[in-house]
């Protein structure tokens, strides 16, 4: 039973994240809207796709022992100006494998959100860049599509893996995973193109301002929605925003989840294949590649996103000792709870890594003092004062509004002392 009990308290707080965040807004407004596979879409290159819609499936404890959780799927829909259009992704952490997909959930400190449940009565409080009452929010007037999370695969996955779970000699427990982020925010999109335009005046082919933007696991979510949502919605100018999701990672992980080049397809969460081929960059090396160098595939992502679309803006936030981050950067490693070591090797890792992908134009990094993880959906991490004195509602509002504002990388320095 070791595997069950190996997770500590802090994780609680992974999927607890988003609900802290939002609850302390008073917004309403929302509108919640379901999303029932299989849905028949067609992509952006014309080509057509079958979506399973879903959340995990992740168990639960109820009284006769683990159960699945409910695999409902749903997005909200807050109302605003149709050719201003904000599409957020939630966080909600992820698992990998035997021990995080089913030892996890069941030790009761879950590394993932595994459903929905309690989602409907904290988006309508949504503050931070949710908000549509504060007359600094740069998004204060835009229409705005939240995208949950529940699919434990960063919002790339789309498969439905099974998991087995060593609990004590000759017993094993199986359980399948439905890893479909990819399908999840895919029927969003799908749903604003069929219906968006009669139910909320939004046509994406016609949108001019767009933001796409993820906080934690949304955070590479919204990269890679972006290039989707980018070649819907030819007429706009483009803004990603990838809020805590620097992409410090293990070889070992990347190899699991993302992709192995030893044996392509058996990685747990089915990536590869949701990459677009329109985006250049997302060639046959370029998973080979991150494979070999893993610290190097998400600024290997800005890259190929940026000569996708040159004339969008794209942006990372963090703090410079991010407490989840490094926290999985630890399990990843097989070092919990992560230690000062863990620590350092993590800010010396995503240092590299912002510092290589600001030699893009239109990228810039926003790194705040702390161990805080996330800001987008904070109403205190919007709008008070941060990195070098700047908040974060005035240095994305310098992003999408360039003017005479200065849009420049800011940075608190390291964590530790010299």
């Amino acid at each position: 039973m070791h595997t069950l009990t190996r997770f500590g308290m802090p994780l609680l707080l992974v999927t607890a994240l988003f609900f802290v965040n939002v609850a302390q807004g008073r917004e309403k407004g929302w509108e919640r809207i379901p999303l029932n596979g299989p849905i028949k879409t067609q992509l952006p290159d014309g080509s057509t796709r079958v979506l399973h819609p879903s959340c995990s499936g992740g168990p639960e404890m109820a009284e006769a022992g683990p159960v699945p959780a409910s695999t409902d799927y749903y997005f909200f829909v807050q109302r605003g100006n149709p050719n201003k259009v904000l599409i957020a992704l939630d966080g909600g952490g992820a698992c990998w494998d035997a021990a995080t997909c089913i030892g996890s959930p069941l030790s009761g400190n879950s590394t993932y959100t595994v459903s929905l449940n309690g989602i409907p009565g904290t988006i309508a409080s949504a503050g931070g860049i949710f908000s549509n009452h504060n007359s600094k929010n740069p998004f204060r007037n835009y229409t705005k599509i939240f995208i949950p999370y529940c699919s434990a695969d960063i919002f790339w996955g789309s498969k439905d893996t099974t998991y087995v779970l060593d609990l004590e000699p000759n017993n094993r427990l199986r359980w399948t995973i439905r890893h479909r982020g990819t399908d999840n925010f895919l029927g969003v999109l799908d749903w604003l193109q069929k219906y968006g335009r009669a139910n909320y005046r939004v046509d994406l082919s016609r949108a001019r301002h767009v933001t796409v933007a993820g906080l934690s696991a949304g955070g590479y979510g919204a990269s890679l929605a972006f290039a989707y949502i980018a070649q819907l919605t030819p007429k706009a100018n483009h803004n990603l925003v990838s809020d805590s999701a620097i992409g410090v990672l293990t070889r070992n992980f990347y190899t699991t989840a993302l992709y192995n080049p030893g044996n392509p397809g058996s990685e747990t969460w089915g990536v590869p294949g949701n990459f677009p081929s329109w985006v250049r960059g997302f060639n046959n090396q370029f998973f080979v590649q991150g494979a070999a160098f893993p610290n190097g595939f998400v600024p290997s992502l800005f890259a190929a996103l940026a000569d996708y679309q040159p004339n969008a803006h794209m942006a990372s936030l963090t703090t410079n000792l991010d407490s989840v981050q490094i926290l999985f950067y630890g399990l990843m490693k097989g070092v919990f709870p992560a230690d000062a070591a863990t620590a350092g090797e993590w800010y010396a890792a995503m240092s590299r890594m912002t510092a290589a992908t600001a030699s893009l134009p239109s990228y810039r990094f926003f790194i705040d003092a702390g161990s805080l993880h996330t800001f987008i959906a904070s109403n205190q991490r919007v709008y008070e004062v941060g990195a070098n004195g700047l908040s974060v509602a005035q240095w994305v509002r310098a992003m999408i509004k360039p003017g005479n504002r200065t849009w420049q990388n800011l940075d608190a320095g390291p964590p530790f002392g010299p």
